[in-house]
């Protein structure tokens, strides 16, 4: 028997979608559909609009129609379908249930693809792509089986949960198909489309402008980057990324050069570098703490397998 919030989630999940009756009713396809809506009944108005869509999808639980799932894995799988994963380490799940979960993963991932499509399609057919800026990215990313954890673990806060896209459609085409290297944070979306409007900034902005960069007139927006989660904290700059306690203990270093999957711990062997990634943070935090003790957080458990693991 299941028991505490995952017997009451599984339930409202039953509950919602024993009333699905078709694609359209998924939730990806509910958010966009209604962000298409909105467009239509929208942009006859003369004012520029800004339109904020928040998609939760991809994200657990996992649930795509067959036919997205079909497209990563045999049609004819009858087993467990790990819709809802474990945050922590993968020994509950058999190889194949983990090779499931990433299929449902990248399914997932497909489906939201294509109602994204759907919408920008609407952008065009209401002539709305010479005249729009479109930007696309992510909140975190989301472990499957990486450094032999599943979910979103404090401990491995590698670059599977750190690094996500940042996609900008300028209407001009400024930029097109290149790909930058550059350093970038959430922040710096808002300061970029302020800059893009032309309109000046409503008050000291923490955000870098990344037109420079766009445009191919620099590429470096930072020289690092920083970050953290519950129990942990992160650094990265071109050479090399960090992850430690919030408190500066169990360093893990790894040489993004020569280990690009971050799995050698070169912690002990450079301790000047790590004692650069930690001043990096240090700076950020603006020597304040760094983070609240979580240590009897659910999802701390983790860290003595990410140790051994790595």
């Amino acid at each position: 028997m299941r028991g505490g919030w995952e017997h009451g989630f599984l339930e409202r999940m039953t509950s919602i979608t024993s009333k699905w009756r078709s694609e359209e009713d998924y939730f990806a396809a509910q958010v966009w559909s209604r962000a298409a809506l909105w467009l239509e009944e929208n942009h006859q108005q003369e004012k520029p609009f800004l339109l904020w869509v928040d998609c939760f999808d991809p994200h657990e639980p996992f649930l795509v129609p067959k036919r997205y799932a079909d497209l990563y894995d045999t049609p004819d799988y009858n087993g467990v379908d790990p819709i809802q994963p474990k945050y922590g380490p993968t020994d509950y799940l058999t190889p194949r249930e983990l090779e499931r979960m990433r299929h449902l993963y990248a399914a997932d991932v497909s489906f939201v693809d294509h109602w994204f499509g759907m919408f920008v399609g609407k952008l065009k057919a209401l002539g709305l792509l010479e005249t729009t800026l479109i930007c696309l990215t992510s909140d975190h990313g989301f472990q499957l089986g990486e450094h032999g954890v599943v979910g979103k673990v404090p401990a491995a806060l590698w670059g599977d949960l750190h690094d996500v896209p940042f996609i900008v459609r300028h209407p001009e085409g400024i930029g097109a198909g290149k790909r930058f290297d550059a350093f970038v944070q959430s922040q710096d979306m808002f300061t970029t489309v302020l800059r893009f409007l032309d309109v000046p900034d409503p008050y000291p902005l923490d955000g870098k402008d990344l037109w420079p960069v766009i445009q191919g007139k620099g590429r470096k927006v930072r020289d690092y980057l920083t970050c953290g989660y519950t129990t942990h904290v992160r650094a990265v700059d071109d050479e090399y990324s960090y992850v430690s306690l919030k408190s500066g203990e169990q360093p893990q270093l790894c040489d993004l050069r020569n280990d690009p999957a971050e799995t050698i711990n070169l912690a002990k062997d450079k301790p000047a570098v790590v004692r650069r990634m930690w001043d990096y943070i240090r700076e950020d935090a603006q020597q304040k703490p760094i983070l609240p003790d979580w240590s009897n957080s659910p999802l701390f458990h983790a860290r003595r397998t990410i140790q051994d693991h790595i």
